[in-house]
């Protein structure tokens, strides 16, 4: 629980005040409990009147401090659910690409949308929990002051309930725990679900196996579990509620068993007990949310301990990009994956100059897409050096050393807003981009913001490569860019498009399997299981610059 104390240690003010007010309701309570109690014994008193108007200030003083308790808590826990999102976000972001690649997006997903949420959960329940743990001290004083010896009795059964309780709370704990692990493999089948929905729905036996046997599974799992631990907690209370019974039985039947008490005596005795009942089971309903922030501080110390198996990214210092003259890979080794599926890239010796267009070559799985990664600062090599303009690239300078690259991923994500572009005409030089893409027809931008990316996949490619070209940065890298292209649009990238880069002084880096335009090319780097087995500059002429700016 040192993560619920550090953000209540954030906003100490605050928690102080919010806590504070749930005990002053719960000592409020406690003396309308006090108030109805001896107007019940005294109902013929002269202080009557008195006990009327401190009865009313006391309810007036709960219901406003019950209420400032609750609402500075729900805003401290909002506060804190952001903050915490926010903490989290910049860790997985300033995390190492492979890092995240290896954690798995569904795990990351399942801390943000279940783990955060319910240790807020847990902080916003702490002015509650104060309120009534008073309610049941000030309950349990009143009682002592009736008669000690019963109070010493009433204690003993406390005791007993909590101690008997503990067995099934730590076994509700472990159910509460495959919960959350089956969580993280129902997001990850939901994530098969949305992107494999056309794959399912082509082949019936392939859907209906992926329903039956693994959807159906997870959630089978998901409903034993919860209804489990929903069974032991509700056991729980049950048992605890018996026991005040049980209690007030021996205590109305068996008087002689404890100690002679006179029949008011014996009624507020009783009348307590039964006011602790609403508190006691309020304090207990409460086990479960922290049960499930136990669980979820246990996911978090998971997350951070699978980051921390990587190097830390240092902080970026914000610099600008230092513009690339040559970049050097020396004895590069880069290396994924365990046993039979491990994979090593290297040794790479390379140098690639400003201005050059080159294609990355290679069969499938060779280790292109691993290289133009180590190219641009994605992947940290566990050996070599890499370094630009004659300077060793470190931690320190890798996030500036990024920012000379627009990268084109076949995997590529698309923001619907042009995030980081805040030119002037940032719309009409968009639009103009769109129409020599020929996308125009289907894609506006206003104020900076895409009508739409639901597009077909060649076209969205060309919608990524509007956002590298609206960076203009030093760099160019496009991986299978092409593939997905018609032959006409194929013709315009590889003839049109990339010559005018060139023309523009950029260097650009293809990954590519057309064999029929690596003549377009200034150089051809092929790979072969992780390894260069060929780099030469090409001998036919390409396009002209002069020809590509003016088409």
């Amino acid at each position: 629980m040192k993560l619920i104390f550090s953000l209540l240690k954030d906003s100490l003010g605050l928690s102080i005040v919010a806590v504070g007010a749930g005990i002053v309701a719960g000592i409020g309570n406690t003396l309308l409990l006090g108030f109805v109690n001896n107007g019940l014994a005294h109902r013929s008193t002269d202080l009557m009147g008195q006990m009327i108007l401190s009865f009313i200030i006391v309810c007036l003083v709960v219901a406003g401090s019950r209420f400032l308790s609750q609402d500075l808590m729900a805003r401290f826990a909002q506060r804190n659910l952001r903050d915490l999102r926010m903490k989290l976000g910049r860790r997985v972001l300033s995390s190492p690409l492979r890092a995240q690649e290896e954690i798995g997006a569904n795990r990351i997903l399942a801390v943000f949308t279940e783990d955060v949420p319910a240790i807020a959960s847990a902080v916003n329940a702490i002015p509650a929990i104060c309120t009534n743990l008073v309610i049941v001290i000030g309950c349990l004083i009143y009682l002592g002051m009736i008669s000690g010896k019963l109070l010493l009795g009433v204690i003993g059964f406390i005791i007993f309930g909590i101690v008997t309780c503990q067995l099934p709370i730590a076994k509700a704990m472990r159910y509460m725990n495959n919960v959350r692990e089956t969580n993280d493999v129902l997001l990850k089948q939901l994530k098969a679900m949305t992107e494999g929905s056309k794959e399912l729905k082509i082949h019936r036996e392939r859907r209906e196996a992926f329903l039956s046997k693994l959807f159906s599974s997870t959630t089978r799992s998901l409903q034993q579990n919860n209804v489990i631990t929903s069974s032991i907690f509700n056991a729980v209370n049950s048992w605890a509620q018996t026991l005040i019974f049980v209690l007030m039985g021996l205590i109305v039947f068996v008087p002689y068993a404890w100690t002679r008490l006179e029949p008011l005596q014996l009624t507020a005795y009783i009348l307590i007990l039964l006011f602790m009942i609403g508190p006691l089971l309020i304090v207990m309903g409460s086990i479960p949310a922290f049960g499930r922030a136990k669980v979820a501080l246990a996911k978090l110390a998971e997350l951070d301990l699978s980051l921390d198996k990587f190097p830390a990214e240092a902080e970026a210092d914000n610099s600008p990009a230092t513009p690339l003259h040559d970049l050097t890979l020396s004895h590069v080794k880069h290396s994924y994956g365990d046993g039979d599926n491990n994979f090593v890239l290297g040794p790479i010796d390379l140098n690639l100059r400003a201005g050059e267009l080159v294609f990355l070559t290679g069969g499938n799985g060779s280790g292109k897409t691993t290289l133009a990664k180590v190219l641009t600062g994605l992947y940290v090599p566990e050996a070599g050096e890499l370094s630009f303009n004659g300077q060793p690239l470190t931690d320190k300078n890798r996030d500036s050393f990024r920012q000379n690259f627009s990268t084109v991923f076949s995997d590529g994500f698309i923001f619907e807003t042009l995030l980081g572009l805040d030119k002037p005409e940032l719309d009409q030089e968009a639009q103009d981009y769109l129409a020599q893409f020929q996308i125009d027809h289907k894609v506006q931008v206003k104020d900076g913001v895409l009508s739409t990316i639901d597009l077909s996949q060649g076209q969205r490619k060309r919608l990524a490569l509007l956002t590298a070209y609206l960076e203009n940065r030093p760099v160019y890298v496009f991986d299978e860019w092409a593939a997905d292209q018609d032959p006409q649009f194929r013709e315009v990238f590889y003839y049109q498009l990339l010559p005018g880069l060139i023309a523009k002084g950029k260097t650009v880096i293809v990954i590519s399997h057309d064999d029929r335009y690596y003549h377009v090319a200034d150089r051809i780097i092929s790979l072969d299981y992780g390894k260069i087995i060929r780099d030469e500059y090409a001998g036919s002429p390409r396009i002209s610059s002069e020809l590509a700016l003016a088409v």
